[in-house]
């Protein structure tokens, strides 16, 4: 059974922290696929991440620097329709 809903941990670390961001607990069905954003410390806007995957998690080290880091993911029929976005999901980094 598939689970989608976006958690990153651990929540708070260094720079060189490897945080897991995780959207989906498995691989979605046939034909669905997830796009992941990043809002970045010191920006305003979203920025693709990960588009078109089927990998549910990956391992994220922070790569500019200090600060707030933002993740929000959907799911998506390959080249159609799409959900909503996620709640974020932030970490901070020292």
């Amino acid at each position: 059974m598939l689970k989608v809903g976006l958690r990153a941990t651990p929540s708070t670390g260094s720079t060189a922290t490897a945080f897991t961001v995780q959207w989906a607990t498995g691989a979605p069905p046939d034909g669905i696929v997830f796009d992941v954003q990043i809002k970045r410390p010191g920006t305003t806007a979203w920025k693709p991440f990960r588009t078109d995957t089927t990998a549910g998690s990956v391992v994220f080290v922070p790569d500019k620097g200090a600060g707030s880091y933002s993740f929000r993911a959907q799911t998506q029929r390959a080249g159609g329709a799409s959900t909503g976005w996620s709640i974020a999901k932030t970490i901070s980094v020292s």
